[in-house]
């Protein structure tokens, strides 16, 4: 009598194909996630160099670096370069006698451009926040509130204290009260010198101690006093940032919290930072853009900060 013996997979089997599934899949993954970052991460240098042509072409067209604002509620450097990242059409539609908020003003600031956000971070969908942000020199910023003019230009100090920290774009004053720099002011050379950095986009906390909500407003753009970094601290420091405005409840992950400058009676401070792995990436003064990694030494990160601080030979 002929047995015939059935054909399949034996328990065994099916154990071992499933195990060699299992290590492949977490063999690959990793590899997946990391050709993803390294995509997200190319789109975020391309975003900065675009920002870099546009100082660039501003600085073409008016012989000066772009003011970083009027005052905290009104223009900055974002705006003054609207016409040089292909949004003419925005920038037509901004009225200056209104704060970002007001009348027009707030379909403006609300419009939500590609070019303002690095794919790492995540979008902040209650609020329109970017993750690019200008060099205010390597201290802090002092005041009711900070003057990110202290970077691109300044509006008039009245009642603001700005301690400049060798930051690339303060030095004439204008007939209407506005400090500029032109680039042939970088006594550092346009390569040794930041223009832009990556910062985290704000989310909403509650205030410690009760009081609602409040908001963390890093990378809104259309508003001067958060739209700026400092090398004051290296880049995703474990240190606090100060922001007017925001108490105790900035995003945890991977930055300390951020208190209000007011509370703290210290200076502003925001630190460069980033979701990517390792580091931050920049926008020199001549358009070139660098991954700069956390360990920099802080001296030599503080040495990009400045316009004319003389060191020799900065690398990293």
């Amino acid at each position: 009598m002929n047995r015939y013996r059935k054909s399949g997979f034996t328990l065994v089997e099916l154990l071992v194909v499933i195990a060699i599934i299992g290590i492949l899949v977490a063999l690959l993954l990793p590899a997946i996630q990391a050709a993803r970052e390294a995509a997200r991460r190319s789109q975020c240098v391309n975003n900065l160099k675009q920002f870099g042509l546009a100082i660039h072409n501003y600085h073409d067209t008016h012989k000066l670096l772009p003011p970083g604002g009027r005052n905290p509620h009104r223009q900055t450097w974002f705006h003054a370069v609207l016409p040089y990242i292909e949004q003419q059409t925005l920038y037509d539609m901004w009225n200056p006698a209104y704060q970002y908020h007001l009348g027009g003003n707030i379909a403006v600031a609300n419009e939500r451009l590609a070019i303002i956000r690095c794919p790492s971070d995540t979008d902040n969908i209650n609020a329109n926040r970017g993750n690019y942000v200008c060099n205010v020199g390597n201290v802090g910023v002092g005041g009711t509130s900070p003057d990110t003019l202290a970077v691109l230009a300044s509006r008039p100090l009245g009642s603001i204290t700005v301690t400049n920290g060798g930051s690339p774009f303060i030095v004439a004053t204008d007939a209407n009260g506005f400090r500029y720099h032109k680039l042939a002011d970088i006594l550092d050379g346009l390569s040794n010198t930041l223009a832009f950095a990556e910062c985290l986009q704000g989310t909403y906390g509650t205030r410690v101690g009760g009081g609602g909500t409040v908001s963390d407003g890093r990378g809104a753009l259309y508003h001067a006093s958060h739209t700026w970094f400092s090398t004051w601290q290296t880049p995703n420091s474990t240190d606090i940032d100060r922001l007017g405005g925001s108490v105790n409840m900035c995003v945890p992950e991977p930055t300390a919290p951020c208190h209000s400058a007011q509370v703290v009676g210290a200076p502003c401070q925001q630190a460069a930072r980033s979701r990517h792995p390792g580091g931050v990436n920049v926008c020199f003064l001549d358009g070139s853009v660098t991954f700069v990694p956390d360990s920099i030494e802080w001296a030599t990160w503080q040495a990009l900060g400045t316009r004319k601080g003389a060191e020799p030979n900065v690398k990293f």
